[in-house]
């Protein structure tokens, strides 16, 4: 038993603005000169299953797209893209296949070598958060990035994402204006001395300092005083400015106004 293959024509569609398109036949143009408008035959019962093919043969050329309308009240369905009444092939060497079903009345592009429309598949976030997936044009899935933010940093290595809280211990032994995100060891041996906070309006809700007196060896009057900038208050007191205990440690949080929380 033999098998013979269905007689496939070639036209070439060059140079004419519009033309009518035909089952079991490869439409070659080329659009340097002009764009290329092909009209789909509408579909009946005997078109049922066949197929047709469009190469856009023009290698130089980026201007000219061969557009291929649909026949009648049918539609255009390119992978992923859904049903249209038009597909537009806009980039040179494009070539796509066509099939007709009339069952629904639809040509589906049943192959496209430039992989436009893409598959018909997304992503999605599960779970509560932020998420990852953005959105999908064609077949590619966009992500967003992540971001480091107050004193978090993002690394990308090989196969993951480090996700690291960052903070600088910092020595102190004298009056200074402290820098949110670090962890000031104050060394109050060689006299009593001032850290002032950064203006709290100035700072983000959330971000922090961490204060803490490490001669905790010493019997000395000696101590650290922590002042605010302004108008600026500390704590449920309110305070404009607070004595660290030797040994101890305080942590101020920005508050989002003019108050530093006190843990």
């Amino acid at each position: 038993m033999s098998y013979n293959p269905p007689i496939v024509d070639i036209i070439d569609v060059s140079g004419a603005s519009a033309q009518d398109a035909y089952t079991r036949t490869m439409h070659k143009a080329q659009t340097t000169a002009t764009a290329i408008a092909l009209d789909l035959p509408t579909i009946t019962a005997d078109l049922n299953g066949e197929i047709l093919i469009v190469v856009d043969e023009d290698r130089n050329s980026a201007t000219n797209n061969i557009v291929i309308t649909r026949g009648g009240t049918n539609t255009i369905d390119s992978i992923g893209a859904g049903a249209a009444t038009s597909f537009t092939m806009s980039t040179n060497g494009q070539m796509i296949v066509l099939r007709a079903d009339f069952t629904d009345g639809t040509w589906y592009v049943e192959g496209d070598n430039q992989g436009a429309a893409g598959e018909a598949n997304t992503a999605s976030n599960v779970g509560s958060g932020a998420g990852v997936f953005k959105q999908k044009t064609g077949v590619d899935l966009e992500l967003r990035s992540i971001v480091g933010g107050h004193f978090v940093s993002a690394s990308e290595n090989t196969d993951d994402i480090t996700l690291d809280a960052e903070y600088t211990v910092i020595t102190q032994s004298s009056s200074t204006t402290v820098a949110l995100g670090n962890v000031y060891a104050c060394d109050s041996s060689g006299g009593t001395f001032t850290l002032t906070l950064p203006d709290a309006a100035a700072a983000t809700s959330g971000q922090f300092v961490t204060i803490v007196d490490a001669n905790n060896s010493s019997s000395g009057a000696d101590r650290v005083v922590i002042d605010t900038t302004g108008a600026d208050t500390i704590g449920p007191a309110a305070v404009a400015s607070v004595t660290l205990s030797k040994g101890n440690a305080m942590t101020f949080v920005n508050d989002g106004g003019t108050n530093w929380l006190l843990i």
